[in-house]
């Protein structure tokens, strides 16, 4: 077995585990049987980086986009750009999108600076 090969079992291994999860947690919600409130915004009063990607998520599959962008407008753009990073990784297995690489280092850390800021605006002012 190929190096690829082996590196695209695990991605896809991983990748059903993480979609399954987030199948099941999208039906459990949306019957209203589960919900996760966010504790950084119960402890703190403050909205995280993440706060809203549940009813975006929710209002996204129901094709609602303004409704979603709103929700949590910085993880509507990210989110889709994860998903298409993760199926080129499945596919292609690319070498710049291995964790050693530095340009995957680099937009970690770019990714990383945007959630901050969009943190800090959120709760500034109130988006």
């Amino acid at each position: 077995m190929s190096e690829k090969s082996r590196i695209r079992r695990s991605l896809l291994k991983r990748y059903s585990i993480a979609l399954a999860v987030l199948v099941i947690y999208y039906i459990l919600r949306s019957v209203e049987l589960l919900s996760v409130p966010c504790p950084f915004h119960y402890v703190t009063g403050l909205k995280c980086p993440g706060c809203g990607m549940t009813r975006m998520c929710l209002h996204f599959a129901k094709g609602e986009f303004g409704a979603a962008f709103e929700c949590n407008a910085v993880m509507f753009f990210l989110a889709p750009l994860f998903v298409l990073v993760a199926v080129t990784k499945l596919i292609l297995v690319p070498e710049f999108l291995t964790p050693e690489c530095k340009t995957y280092k680099a937009a970690e850390i770019i990714i990383l600076i945007i959630l901050l800021v969009f943190w800090v605006v959120r709760n500034i002012f109130g988006f």
